[in-house]
């Protein structure tokens, strides 16, 4: 009877024909019968059929798969394996099937031993489709597996590891036996076994040089026999593994640019992916993802949408069009966005310089409240890109200091210096958060390359804040290795221990090496740098009075002449001063250039002496606190013997009155007030 059976089933060819089979006769049904009814059942490929089996057969699969859970402990390892592979393919869920599962993995490792090469595939591959977490049943097929790879067909070798990596269950030993027996067979397999192969390598995490070679060779002469995931899923396991191939990229890059229109918008956004991350410059290619994405964008996820603008961004790649769309599309569906999407899309725009306010908006909406679950490089690439993109929003940065300030030992240094970069770019005041990073970084500063520790001390000087343990340190290391200083490294470290005055005494940050190493790029320094170097030089020669280590005398008058250049640009506050002083009967001179280079606002004789007043707008300030900027140039002229009044654009502001007149007389008392001050606190 069972052999009959097995013959009816094997002919029925619906779904409702198999469940009406077992109905009748499913009292009969031996292991063999059960494992050839469910394996009929993940053959069925119609949707219509499909369909059926989900929504109007829930009583009679229940009574199959109960008798199954009774008869499994009777199955071989055959049929085993084939039941599993089915129940995956009809990707049944519940507890009630979790249950069935379970049976089965009990059952699958009583006869580990019994199974063949395509078993053990095949049952990994089931379980791991399935989602089905069964660390002791992947073991033992792992330890079964191993010894015996010369056993397995391509397609088992590449589904195993596939199932290996997908399940996040990685046995280095059995990875190592797959690439092996794979390196040397790589003609033997189809295009989505090698596909599938190096994905899995790549998920996994596990470096396998030889393997990634020989599929390299063999996929360059095939890749017109990839369909568009398989060329996508390569170009992806290569880049995620880091293993360069410019001969397989270029083929793929030249083969998938004609095919975009079969894309999904997964396999788009993952191949621009793997470009960019690979460093593989294919023009032709972007040009035509972008062109296909443009128009397709509600087809992709948030993850993809986020990829995408990463990828073009991190390619350099101009896009304008596609980067338009994507800001409409994610401004929509920001918060179906993870924070890694939100963080990814935000570097991006910010990284390709396409201006997005509407997005960046809801960004900052977004996130403001979602802060903790973000990972820490997520917290500093979000606060790098608003700085980048220089778009104001006070409450994400309130949220993502208070944030930060409390897992500054999850930072890795890196992301802590683009942190504290961003805080000082965006001029935001965050007195805790840098409190907290000089302490963290004060400790590491080895782990930071020569441009985080030039954007760290550039970052606290701009702010104005004080931190000597933090800026002896980075000075310590920075002296070892400034011959690793890029112009603008060099640039901005002379500048934030010019604006800081933190240097130690004993330190030797500024010696001949430092001297040499700005000669030896003297050509390289653009006009900011080389006003930053004159800053620094008007520090360390004039008030510190120290000469070893300058620049030769060559550089130093590119930068004299490059910082008396800066055409200064008299604001409409600085005028109504100057006009203001006039009527007082003041003598006034506006914007005076000093020998040193310094430009003053106003200069006015008062009372016989001689006063210089610096009109400070909103971008002198953090808040109400001076910038490093400006204290830096507030000493200076004070050490050059200037007696130096500073107004603050507030209090100038706190004279407005609606009458013209007494407004004029509130601020004329106002200034003569601020003058006489001046003059008290000399005397």
């Amino acid at each position: 009877m069972p052999h009959i059976l097995n013959g009816l089933l094997t002919k029925t060819t619906t779904a409702r024909e198999l469940l009406e089979l077992h109905a009748q006769y499913g009292s009969a049904f031996n292991h063999v019968n059960l494992a050839t009814c469910w394996s009929r059942l993940g053959r069925v490929r119609a949707g219509g059929e499909r369909k059926w089996i989900m929504s109007n057969s829930g009583a009679r699969l229940a009574t199959l798969r109960e008798q199954t859970r009774e008869r499994v402990r009777t199955f071989d390892a055959r049929s085993l394996s084939s039941t599993a592979h089915a129940l995956a393919k009809l990707a049944l869920r519940g507890a009630v099937w979790s249950r069935l599962w379970k049976d089965i993995e009990r059952a699958a490792l009583a006869r580990r031993s019994e199974f063949k090469p395509q078993a053990l595939a095949n049952t990994a591959w089931a379980f791991a489709t399935a989602g089905q977490v069964t660390p002791a049943l992947f073991e033992a097929i792992a330890v079964e597996s191993a010894g015996r790879m010369r056993e397995f067909r391509p397609q088992e070798l590449a589904n195993t590891a596939w199932a290996f990596a997908t399940a996040g269950h990685v046995t280095p030993t059995l990875f190592e036996a797959i690439a092996e027996e794979a390196a040397g067979r790589v003609r033997d397999f189809k295009p989505q076994e090698l596909a599938n192969t190096a994905w899995a390598f790549a998920t996994a995490g596990i470096a396998a040089p030889p393997l990634f070679e020989a599929i390299a060779k063999e996929a360059v002469g095939r890749v017109r026999e990839f369909n568009p995931q398989e060329l996508a899923n390569t170009a992806w396991a290569f880049a995620t593994a880091g293993h360069a191939s410019p001969a397989l990229l270029e083929a793929i890059a030249k083969e998938a640019a004609g095919r975009v229109r079969d894309f999904s918008p997964q396999n788009l956004s993952n191949t621009a992916w793997a470009f960019a991350t690979a460093g593989h410059v294919a023009p032709a290619l972007l040009d035509a993802i972008a062109a296909e994405s443009a128009g397709r964008m509600r087809e992709f996820k948030p993850q993809n949408l986020a990829n995408t603008a990463w990828a073009f961004a991190k390619a350099g790649h101009a896009a304008p069009a596609l980067f338009e769309v994507i800001s409409e599309e994610a401004a929509m569906r920001v918060r179906e966005f993870s924070p890694q999407n939100l963080a990814n899309t935000a570097w991006a725009f910010a990284k390709a310089g396409h201006a997005a306010p509407a997005l960046f908006e809801v960004i900052a909406e977004e996130t403001a409240g979602r802060v903790r679950e973000f990972s820490p490089q997520n917290l500093a690439n979000t606060a790098w890109a608003f700085a980048t993109a220089n778009h104001a929003a006070p409450v994400l940065y309130e949220a993502i200091a208070e944030e930060t300030a409390g897992r500054v030992r999850e930072f890795k240094p890196q992301n802590l210096a683009n942190t504290a970069w961003a805080f000082a770019t965006a001029g935001h005041p965050a007195p805790a958060l840098f409190d907290a990073i000089a302490a963290e970084t004060a400790g590491r500063v080895r782990e930071l390359n020569p441009q985080n520790l030039a954007n760290t001390a550039w970052a606290f000087a701009k702010a104005g804040h004080t931190a000597p343990r933090l800026f002896n340190a980075i000075a310590e290391e920075a002296s070892d290795r400034v011959r690793e200083f890029t112009p603008q490294a060099l640039a901005n470290t002379a500048w934030a221990y010019a604006a800081s005055d933190a240097l130690a005494v004993e330190s030797s940050l500024f010696d001949q090496r430092f001297a040499r190493r700005c000669d030896a790029l003297a050509h390289d320094f653009n006009t900011q740098g080389l006003c930053q170097l004159h800053q620094w030089r008007l520090w360390y020669a004039g008030e510190r009075a120290c000469s070893d280590g300058l620049p030769g005398a060559a550089l130093l008058t590119r930068c004299a002449a490059a910082f008396q250049a800066l055409e200064a640009q008299p604001s409409r506050l600085q005028t109504q001063v100057a006009q203001t002083l006039v009527s007082l009967g003041a003598s006034v001179q506006e914007e005076v250039v000093l020998e040193e280079g310094y430009s003053l606002d106003v200069v006015l004789d008062w009372r016989g002496e001689r006063l210089a007043i610096e009109v400070d707008g909103p971008s002198h300030f953090w808040g109400r606190q001076p910038t490093g900027a400006t204290l830096l140039k507030r000493r200076q002229l004070e050490h050059f013997g200037w007696r130096l009044v500073s107004m603050p654009y507030w209090e100038w502001e706190e004279q407005a009155h609606p009458e013209e007149s007494e407004e004029r007389a509130k601020r004329e008392v106002y200034l003569s007030t601020l003058l006489e001050e001046a003059l008290r606190l000399r005397d």
